[in-house]
């Protein structure tokens, strides 16, 4: 509509000042970029504010605890249908720790049904930081690639403390999620995967050819000691 036009073409400014700001962006400044966020798709001016509120809502000027005081408003920007605006509320939830994040996760999840692939990668990949290892059996396939690199990054001691899910995950009826707990196995000291050389031997008989393969090449790694 017109009005919402003029509107946005009043974000700009206010958001170009909040970034020119020394020391650092209140929450009054936060709240400010966050409602133009809810307001900012649809023509070529507002995918300019867009970029602006979330340089805003990103920069380090911001403090993490006033971001948590509009957490809130970020996760409903996720309703917003555009793509856009999706991503760059996640973009901005990333700045989150993975307990700050932890009490959004029901919402953010229950937005995931409505989105695009594109965002949903990007969500799984700011859920991996809290729950990486159950994020190995999704039912969609193009989140296991993002979830086995969020874990292959994750230090040896994460893994070893939760090897017995991340196996678990080779009786799954998916091949796809199958090989990508092999995938993340790759990644576990060879003292550990010593003790799951018998779940190892199993699946180099796997049905499927891929998984079968990667399981012969893993055992064999593991019984040479390399």
């Amino acid at each position: 509509s017109e009005a919402r036009r003029l509107a946005v073409g009043e974000d700009r400014p206010r958001l170009e000042w909040l970034l020119e700001q020394g020391d650092e962006i209140v929450t009054l400044g936060a709240k400010a970029a966050l409602s133009c966020i809810s307001r900012s798709w649809g023509t070529a001016e507002a995918n300019k504010v867009l970029q602006a509120a979330t340089e805003v809502l990103t920069s380090p000027k911001l403090k993490v605890d006033d971001l948590v005081e509009i957490s809130d408003g970020v996760i409903k920007a996720l309703a917003t249908p555009a793509t856009k605006v999706q991503l760059a509320a996640i973009s901005i939830l990333m700045r989150l720790s993975g307990d700050q994040l932890i009490p959004h996760v029901p919402r953010i999840v229950a937005h995931l049904s409505k989105s695009g692939e594109e965002v949903r990668r990007a969500a799984i990949r700011l859920l991996s930081r809290i729950e990486p290892v159950a994020c190995l059996a999704d039912d969609f396939g193009f989140v296991h690639q993002p979830t086995v690199e969020a874990l292959s990054e994750l230090p040896p001691a994460y893994l070893a403390d939760h090897a017995p899910a991340i196996v678990s995950h080779l009786v799954h009826y998916n091949p796809d999620v199958r090989r990508a707990a092999l995938s993340v196995m790759q990644h576990l000291e060879l003292h550990v995967l010593l003790t799951y050389e018998v779940p190892l031997a199993t699946h180099t008989e796997d049905e499927n050819a891929d998984v079968g393969a990667a399981a012969a090449e893993m055992l064999a790694r593991v019984r040479s000691g390399m």
